[in-house]
């Protein structure tokens, strides 16, 4: 036998067929509309990724200013000494030792150019050869005595020290010390060791991957192809 559903009833079972329950049903539309947790992790994710991004690149930018600098003002440095030296006829010596301290301190690169032994005056500082062979020695003039044959003998005298130097010196020209820059020569004779070699080439293996590692460069993105 067959029954014929009422029209009322066959609504109601249409709508309860797509929604169940009411409650359920807005329980489903909030579920639909709110964000998933995956989808609440992505921005705090991407913001961490951002936020160390933008502080390596601000650290490198740092890092290669600062050496940029310093090699910069090294590199002048370096172009001055040699330009003089052809240029004005100046001398770099390296001071070894504290008895002219503290005018000339130790480590210092002292610049001297040549001058006739007869235009030394009392106070001037001048470096000329040991007797002996026993190298270079830069102290102040204490007195200037004419000798034979041209020559010039100079009494000198470091500022450290209480008294003359051992003997009068016999020469017919000087190095008029013109100044020094500190510290440059400590840098030169570490440079000449074992060590100071291989310190350079690790200094120079790191400036080359400062200069080459870009992370603003890794960070742009890839071209799309254009289909």
């Amino acid at each position: 036998m067959r029954h014929r559903a009422a029209p009322g009833t066959r609504r109601r079972a249409t709508s309860s067929t797509l929604w169940p329950d009411d409650e359920h049903a807005e329980q489903d539309l909030l579920t639909l509309l709110s964000p998933t947790d995956e989808s609440r992790r992505r921005p705090r994710a991407q913001t961490k990724q951002r936020t160390g991004r933008d502080r390596l690149i601000t650290t490198w930018s740092a890092a290669r200013s600062v050496f940029l600098t310093l090699f910069a003002g090294l590199g002048v440095v370096c172009i001055l000494v040699f330009a003089g030296s052809l240029v004005f006829g100046v001398k770099p010596l390296v001071v070894i030792s504290g008895s002219m301290e503290p005018t000339v301190p130790v480590g210092s690169v002292a610049f001297t150019r040549a001058q006739p032994a007869d235009e030394v005056a009392v106070g001037d500082i001048v470096t000329v050869e040991r007797p002996r062979n026993l190298g270079l020695i830069t102290h102040r003039v204490v007195s200037v005595e004419p000798g034979d044959d041209g020559t010039t003998q100079l009494v000198l005298r470091g500022d450290a020290n209480a008294v003359d130097d051992p003997e009068p010196y016999t020469v017919t020209s000087v190095g008029r010390y013109l100044g020094h820059v500190p510290g440059l020569g400590s840098l030169a004779m570490v440079l000449q060791t074992t060590g100071g070699l291989v310190l350079a080439g690790g200094v120079a293996l790191f400036l080359l991957a400062v200069f080459l590692f870009d992370p603003r460069r890794a960070d742009s993105p890839e071209p799309e192809d254009e289909p």
